[in-house]
């Protein structure tokens, strides 16, 4: 009787859910409060990619206003604003 509920107690655990109250966390909440390997490696892989991609976005629209002379994309200021951003 103890080892299938110790068992249970595992699997329980394993699902996301808490021995003591039973209550299950969400899949964002406990994507963000996880205190697994994985899932921390998952946090620092995301979390450094949308930074950087929002970085390519800004660089390509730079890069594709100076392509030919007199087109302009952006407004002059805001030009401004991102290739200051970039340096």
């Amino acid at each position: 009787m103890m080892k299938q509920r110790y068992r249970d107690t595992l699997i329980r655990t394993a699902k996301g859910t808490t021995a003591t109250t039973g209550t299950r966390r969400g899949g964002l909440m406990r994507w963000l409060t996880t205190t697994n390997h994985k899932g921390h490696r998952h946090q620092c892989t995301y979390g450094s990619a949308l930074p950087c991609s929002g970085g390519r976005g800004d660089a390509l629209t730079i890069r594709s206003e100076l392509f030919q002379p007199g087109l302009q994309i952006l407004e002059p200021e805001r030009f401004n604003q991102m290739t200051t951003l970039q340096d």
